[in-house]
């Protein structure tokens, strides 16, 4: 959590905290692969993490502040009801390319950075407005 909230004052815009929280979290998972998997695993049953690992909520929670802040100030020109879902969509983007990492499913081209092909897509359609 104490990453991600530095990843978050990391700049004023709203896209780049967006971006280095993305960074932040595929860091987080690559460095404590093990870690990551008792944290999100489908064997513990159902909501056994939370209690195993409280800071989760609070994780998702400056993702998710940051996006809604960035719908309030106009920066993303989407709806303010529209946050909550656009912060589920990039999450599972943002879950699922590091499964696909930690399966050995993701093949990436040398220099090619994960995440950098997804926060470009992602980062494209909020400044546009169009809604996914």
């Amino acid at each position: 959590t104490a990453r991600l909230r530095r990843a978050k004052r990391s700049s004023e815009d709203i896209f780049e905290q967006l971006t280095a929280i993305a960074y932040t979290y595929w860091d987080f998972a690559t460095e404590n692969r093990e870690l990551h998997r008792v944290m999100f695993g489908t064997g513990m049953g159902g909501a056994t993490y939370r209690r195993v690992f409280p800071s989760l909520p609070t994780s998702y929670r400056v993702y998710l502040e940051t996006l809604r802040r960035g719908s309030q100030s106009g920066a993303i020109p989407h709806n303010r009801t529209q946050y909550r879902a656009i912060a589920r969509t990039m999450w599972a983007w943002m879950f699922g390319v590091i499964t696909l990492e930690m399966t050995d499913m993701l093949r990436a081209a040398p220099g090619d950075h994960p995440i950098e092909e997804g926060i470009r897509l992602f980062i494209a359609l909020l400044r546009s407005g169009v809604l996914f």
